[in-house]
């Protein structure tokens, strides 16, 4: 399956979200179908955090996101484990991308410290 497919089935799972208590009841797995449902989330979620990397007053928005990113592709990875799938390049590619967005929200927080003259 593509990428693209991926975060297609991922996203759409969202919708299915208030089916999760019927699931539940029927056996299904629930942890799987929120690791999956969260899985679909990094790629809006990674454009609210471009969108607020325009403006420093949006800092702590930023950081908030950038958790939520991380805890998403830790979910995307859960899933990957619970539905015996090998992730391909592209996943690594793809989440390497977004590591080094996310990566100037910790490097652009050390604090210069006072040049001597």
């Amino acid at each position: 399956m593509t990428g693209w497919m991926c975060a297609d089935v991922a996203l759409a799972a969202t919708g299915g979200i208030f089916h999760m208590a019927a699931a539940a009841t029927e056996g299904k797995d629930l942890p799987g179908i929120v690791c999956l449902i969260l899985s679909g989330w990094v790629n809006p979620l990674m454009l609210l955090y471009l969108v607020f990397s325009f403006w420093r007053k949006f800092m702590r928005i930023r950081r908030v996101l950038a958790v939520a990113i991380l805890v998403c592709f830790a979910a995307t990875w859960v899933f990957f484990f619970k539905a015996q799938m090998i992730p391909l390049i592209g996943h690594f590619m793809w989440v390497a991308g977004a590591l080094m967005i996310l990566s100037g929200e910790v490097v652009g927080s050390v604090p210069r410290k006072a040049e001597e003259n």
